[in-house]
């Protein structure tokens, strides 16, 4: 093995970390306007097809997308500023709940006054002030990704004017005989992410319906504010959904007077979850990420660590792309099949079908370069 080739290696590796997560502000902004620009890029040739030049049907395609948000924006926000008036309440109940929970403790334990208190507050207490935490800091960044808005949708303005030029810039630097390979990946590229990022939308609203209509049912408040709110969550994969549920299950408990409700608000987020994971999100988004759930909370970890919230959002998309690049690089194909989700089931194929020298890492850290690349 060739060590200045491993420590090249290293190297790079640290420096591009080190960039990734020093150039948040930078590169934060133009993956979501790279992403941006690939759901609103079907909605822009279409409108082309009607309206020219090219410019304003890039703007009537923001448009297009823009005013229904707009319009959701603002009654997400009445339904917030409803739940916030609130507070008060809230606080006063789980103070009560609190004190119910001291004596229930008391009576149970034979704890005294000062232990029963410091049960209460490190298992109940704590309990509900991570999660909250968890979304504050959640909110925190989302508040400095919005602060940048406008640069995200300038990245994707010019993503969608110069797509053709882009497209051909890099199959201007590819070599003749592998031209073909890369216009395949690029295309590759399109459908994972539009599949996933329409999909998702669709989960997200269908989701977003059943949490609300369910909590309609039981009776809480701002039902639609709590049902979307925790559907939206549901795009930070495992993490976002608990958070989601926990949140509406508080709002219960401290302004309902019935047991009932609070557990069946739980009931509901578990049932709802069971149907999205097992019905909903395979039957609308299907396949389309095609990445092993392993290789997925590695990817979580690794983009809470690089971006925090933001990372775990683009986690799955950013992993997707990347295996699709791996699938058409020749030497990197073993590494495409091993984040893939046919890992479990086809494990040979390994063997069968890369065992040779290089698809081998340690060939190319050698010091003999080999012919075969």
């Amino acid at each position: 093995m060739d060590i200045r080739k491993l420590s090249h290696f290293l190297i790079f590796m640290v420096l591009s970390g080190f960039l990734l997560i020093e150039g948040k502000q930078f590169f934060l902004p133009l993956v979501f306007a790279f992403l941006l620009a690939l759901l609103l890029n079907p909605i822009q040739t279409w409108i082309y097809g009607l309206v020219k030049p090219g410019w304003l049907a890039i703007i009537l395609a923001f448009i297009v997308v823009i005013i229904p948000v707009l319009v959701s924006f603002f009654l997400f926000g009445l339904q917030l500023k409803g739940a916030l008036d609130d507070f008060s309440l809230i606080t006063e109940r789980l103070g009560e709940f609190v004190n119910e929970s001291f004596r229930w403790v008391n009576s149970k334990f034979q704890f005294s006054q000062k232990e029963g208190m410091d049960f209460i507050t490190e298992k109940v207490t704590n309990s509900i002030d991570q999660p909250i935490e968890m979304f504050a800091n959640g909110l925190s960044e989302s508040t400095g990704f919005f602060a940048n808005l406008l640069l995200t949708f300038l990245f994707a303005f010019f993503f969608l004017l110069y797509k053709s030029g882009l497209k051909n810039f890099i199959l201007q630097q590819t070599r003749k005989d592998k031209k073909e390979n890369i216009q395949n990946m690029v295309k590759g590229i399109q459908e994972v992410t539009q599949h996933y990022l329409y999909g998702l939308l669709m989960v997200i609203v269908i989701v977003g319906l059943m949490n609300s209509i369910g909590l309609l049912i039981i009776g809480v408040d701002y039902a639609f504010f709590w049902g979307f709110l925790a559907s939206f969550l549901a795009i930070i994969p495992y993490v976002g959904t608990a958070i989601g549920g926990f949140l509406p299950f508080i709002y219960a408990l401290a302004t309902m007077d019935s047991t009932w409700q609070p557990l069946a608000v739980v009931g509901l987020f578990v049932t709802v979850q069971a149907v999205e994971g097992n019905l909903i999100t395979p039957k609308i988004v299907g396949n389309s990420v095609q990445v092993n759930p392993f290789a997925a909370i590695l990817a979580l970890l690794l983009g809470q660590l690089i971006w925090g919230i933001a990372g775990m959002v683009l986690a799955l998309p950013i992993l997707a792309i990347v295996k699709v690049i791996l699938d058409h690089i020749e030497i990197t194909q073993p590494f495409g099949f091993l984040v893939g989700d046919k890992l479990a089931d086809e494990p040979d194929t390994l063997l069968e079908k890369w065992d040779e020298d290089k698809y081998k890492v340690s060939s190319h850290l050698s010091k003999k370069r080999k012919d075969a690349l």
